[in-house]
């Protein structure tokens, strides 16, 4: 629902705003889960994407950026912020 998305994306940014990276790609993971079974709304997913994106990508986990890259992509396939 709402809330609870709402709920793991504020957590997400905290956890971003203290670099506790590895934390807030999980709370953007589950706000993920959570909007994909309740949602249509591609762009919201996208953007939930790109923050565990750029998580894994400060920590260094490249394989696991580019698979969820690969998820941007099926969500929306022209988005330009995929492509960066």
């Amino acid at each position: 629902d709402d809330e609870s998305v709402a709920a793991a994306v504020s957590e997400g940014n905290e956890f971003f705003q203290r670099k506790d990276f590895s934390r807030a790609c999980a709370s953007f993971g589950i706000a993920y889960e959570i909007g994909r079974h309740h949602y249509v709304y591609r762009p919201l997913l996208h953007d939930l994407l790109l923050r565990r994106i750029l998580c894994h990508s400060l920590l260094g986990n490249f394989d696991a950026a580019l698979q969820e890259i690969d998820k941007a992509f099926w969500l929306i396939p022209h988005q330009a912020t995929a492509h960066v």
